[in-house]
């Protein structure tokens, strides 16, 4: 009962600072042993390209609770991963019990970066993701597939079904990052590129250690 309590207590000035997010949002998860947002959990980012080894996941490139680039990482164990939770629309990093950090979609201000069939052999898409404090950039909604696996919509309707791609990003040393590029065209010379397809995946209780 005592404890029941104190996560009560421990959740209103979140529901307060997000309030689309409702106490029903909330339990505990015994796969991950965090009590927050319901369904949060490791996002596995799968690289489809051979040779790819370990268990990679979504990350902050200026580290666990803070703003950042989007990133892609090994965790040697799964629970050295942060979990996120995709809810109302919106897709989070839950730090801890009493703060997230949004998931935004933003234009890169990368050189390479450049939309239209021409492209460098080196091009980027023209989006990409990092972690902020509050809800910016593209609009859009997060959504779960029926694969299970995160996508984003424009306001528009367009959708890019799930499908990323993670590229080497100078804006934080070469590490990976994640990008979306909607226009499908130039696919191909994305593929050629240094940039992967990649997708996001909650696994839950079948996300086992390697």
């Amino acid at each position: 009962m005592f404890t029941l309590l104190r996560l009560t207590l421990l959740l209103i000035p979140l529901a307060l600072a997000h309030p689309m997010l409702e106490m029903s949002d909330f339990r505990m998860n015994r796969q991950t042993g965090f009590s927050g947002t319901w369904g949060a959990d490791r996002i596995r980012a799968l690289r489809h390209i051979e040779g790819t080894n370990g268990q990679t996941y979504l990350a902050s490139s200026a580290g666990a609770g803070y703003p950042g680039n989007i990133v892609i990482r090994v965790a040697e164990q799964r629970k050295e991963a942060i979990p996120f939770v995709v809810t109302h629309g919106n897709f989070l990093q839950v730090v801890n019990s009493t703060s997230m950090l949004y998931v935004n979609v933003v234009n890169t201000t990368l050189p390479n970066a450049t939309h239209g069939t021409t492209r460098s052999p080196h091009a980027l898409p023209q989006l990409k993701l990092k972690l902020s404090t509050k809800k910016e950039g593209v609009r859009g909604q997060w959504s779960w597939t029926n694969m299970n696996v995160i996508q984003f919509e424009l306001a528009s309707g367009q959708a890019n079904n799930g499908w990323f791609y993670s590229c080497p990003d100078v804006e934080v040393h070469g590490e990976l990052g994640v990008f979306i590029d909607f226009n499908h065209v130039s696919e191909h010379r994305l593929a050629a590129s240094s940039c992967v397809g990649t997708t996001l995946h909650s696994f839950g209780e079948l996300d086992v250690e390697e």
